[in-house]
């Protein structure tokens, strides 16, 4: 079976799996969102995240949004 790693965007800690307790990462990404009406015009929508990051925790979120400004 093949496993994926997962490492921090902000600090590149390896996330794959915890050691003998659980613990938990964050993952920030984008999701289209449903729309009410039929489609009325045909607009050019891009999504603003390509691909998920991963992060160890607040400390780490707030170091990678620090680099995107």
């Amino acid at each position: 079976m093949k496993q994926e790693t997962v490492i921090c965007d902000a600090c590149s800690k390896d996330l794959t799996c915890t050691g003998s307790f659980p613990d938990f990462r964050l993952k920030l990404g984008s999701e289209r969102m449903p729309h009410e009406v039929g489609i009325i015009f045909a607009p050019n929508v891009i999504n603003p995240m390509e691909v998920e990051c991963h992060f160890c925790g607040f400390a780490c979120l707030r170091k990678w949004l620090k680099t995107k400004d």
